[in-house]
This record gives C-alpha cells, sequence and structure tokens, in this order.
C-alpha cells in the first residue's frame, strides 16, 4: 500500500538527489546511468519501506506469539 509518508520519503530521497531532477547540474546531462542508478535506489528503498511498513507489525505480532 502506497502511504503518504513513503510518498514524502520518496520526495526528500528525489531531492537529495540534484542530479536527477536539476537542469544546471553538470550530471544532470552527462551521466545518464548514473541518473538511472539513483532512480533504481530511491526505488529499492521506498520498497523496503513499503515491505516494513506492510510487514512490521504484522512480524512482531506473529514473532510475540
Amino acid at each position: 500500500m502506497w502511504s503518504l509518508d513513503i510518498e514524502k520519503k520518496m520526495l526528500e530521497l528525489v531531492r537529495e538527489k540534484e542530479h536527477i531532477w536539476d537542469l544546471r547540474n553538470e550530471l544532470y546531462r552527462k551521466k545518464t546511468n548514473l541518473r538511472k542508478s539513483s532512480f533504481d535506489e530511491i526505488a529499492a528503498t521506498l520498497q523496503d519501506l513499503s515491505f516494513n511498513a506492510r510487514s512490521g507489525p504484522a512480524l512482531k505480532n506473529r514473532i510475540n506469539k
């Protein structure tokens, strides 16, 4: 499930990597592989956060029983 918290985190992560959105950044035009890897990194982080948000309490409940 996509939550507002995950969307906020996505925006924070994208803002940190100016080379993927700032046209004035030297790496924006030169390093397309760097941009792709940055988006892949952001996606992996968001997937981890999403998975943990969905399964975290459920896993804790299963472990505590």
